[in-house]
């Protein structure tokens, strides 16, 4: 029961003699005792500094740290330490309980409070967290990890209103991210920024990456944009978008596209042929859509949902991508699909994968595919099944597999950083990059 003098020992035994399991005891000790007790939590940083080289025992710390310095009124602080955490320390993927039948990860939590910090901030304070995210940036330039501390950071904080302009600063510099993909993806995220400056960059770094990558067909919708959304806006080596516009549309080899798809006028020879299918075709429905990729484009199975087909505007396959084959899962019509950026969500069935296109001329990357297939549905594949009608987010009604007890998953919806879904009377919200858990809440309006 004597606590300090036990404190002051393994205080005296480090001294003597270093030893990882002494400082593992020490330190789960101070923890405990400054849990609830912040002021002595902050005059014992540097000893706890010191101590928790145990990955549960630093995480713990830098939370408790940043709790006891927003507690305290230093916003900034308290946010520099929840970076501090998600870019220094390897977060577990484990979920936390934050009541009944509510669960979020570890990950999205420190992602969480970063948010919420800043929405109770003062403009003053929120100025300070601005500047710390810069500082936090440039310690990393200079780490010998850096690359991973760039990723898990742009991971933390992507989509934070403080966090605009060091991420363009990240995405725009050469020494910065190293994989073209993660950094095309990042600019492509901050093109859709409320604020107008760093979108009007963004927009501007994308088109001359693709002229210079020689993608002029692919630039083609920025420069658009440059001249229609930032035409006065100063967006990049001190020129407008219509600057920009003017000098890339310029180029002999470049001429701005025709947006209308006008039926074209005059007389059209039709010749009847005849072909034999062997499967009957059916269209995906295209649920919702975010950013011009894909723009006009529509997408088909066939009857046993092994394929899919995109077509460009002209009607033209533009590629077939084979499903992967799954003997657990029942597929069936109709399907639908959630686009955002260049990521698709597709279900079909009890079956969902989401998929990144990154080459501009062939199929899309498969990130993963996930079971909708809830543990009450029992129907046998010679059984029709019964059906429930569902309302799609464009306004279409959706035919659904169900049976009395339950009915299976349903796709909601796709955003930059998520896939929605519902499963039985739970709610799921997961990384759209791994299918990892972010939160999940169960409640009566989710049945049906």
């Amino acid at each position: 029961g004597h606590e300090q003098a036990a404190i002051n020992d393994l205080r005296l035994s480090l001294k003597q003699q270093p030893n990882l399991q002494v400082k593992r005891v020490l330190a789960e000790i101070l923890l405990n005792r400054m849990r609830h007790d912040p002021q002595a939590l902050l005059k014992s940083v540097p000893e706890l500094e010191f101590l928790t080289d145990d990955q549960r025992q630093r995480i713990e710390f830098l939370r408790l740290y940043s709790k006891a310095l927003g507690d305290t009124g230093s916003v900034a602080g308290a946010a520099t330490q929840l970076v501090r955490l998600g870019t220094q320390t390897l977060i577990p993927d484990e979920l936390i309980s934050l009541g009944e039948g509510h669960f979020i990860s570890l990950k999205q939590s420190i992602r969480s409070q970063l948010f919420a910090i800043y929405e109770s901030a003062d403009a003053n304070q929120r100025s300070a967290i601005r500047d710390a995210f810069g500082k936090e940036l440039d310690a990393m330039w200079n780490s010998a990890d850096r690359e991973q501390r760039f990723s898990r950071f742009v991971t933390l904080v992507v989509s934070h209103p403080a966090a605009d302009a060091v991420l363009l600063r990240l995405a725009t510099s050469k020494d910065g991210l190293a994989d073209v993909s993660s950094r095309t993806r990042l600019l492509e995220r901050l093109t859709r920024t409320e604020n107008r400056s760093t979108a009007a960059t963004a927009v501007a770094a994308l088109a001359a990456g693709l002229l210079q990558g020689d993608r002029r067909e692919d630039a083609l919708p920025w420069i658009e944009k440059l001249r229609s959304n930032y035409s006065q806006d100063v967006c990049l080596d001190g020129k407008t978008g219509r600057q920009l516009s003017d000098e890339w549309l310029a180029r002999g080899d470049l001429r701005q596209r025709k947006i209308t798809k006008d039926w074209p006028d005059g007389r059209i020879d039709i010749q009847r042929t005849e072909e034999i299918t062997t499967q009957a075709i059916f269209p995906v429905d295209i649920a919702t859509r975010v950013g011009h990729q894909f723009e006009g484009w529509t997408f088909e199975t066939d009857s046993q949902v092994a394929i899919l087909t995109a077509r460009d505007p002209s009607l033209s396959v533009a590629w077939r991508l084979a499903l992967p084959n799954s003997t657990e899962e029942l597929r069936g019509q109709p399907s639908q699909i959630h686009i955002c950026g260049r990521r698709l969500a597709f279900s079909s069935g009890t079956w969902l994968a989401v998929m990144e296109a990154r080459d501009p001329n062939g199929p899309p990357d498969i990130l993963f595919n996930i079971s909708l297939r809830p543990n009450s549905l029992s129907i046998a594949r010679s059984v029709d099944p019964p059906l429930e009608r569902r309302l799609l987010p464009n306004g279409r009604r959706f035919q659904l597999l169900s049976d009395v007890r339950g009915t299976s998953g349903f796709l909601l919806g796709l955003t930059d950083d998520a896939v929605c879904y519902q499963l039985d009377n739970r709610l799921y919200v997961v990384d759209s990059d791994s299918g990892r858990v972010l939160w999940s809440r169960t409640g009566q309006l989710f049945a049906k």
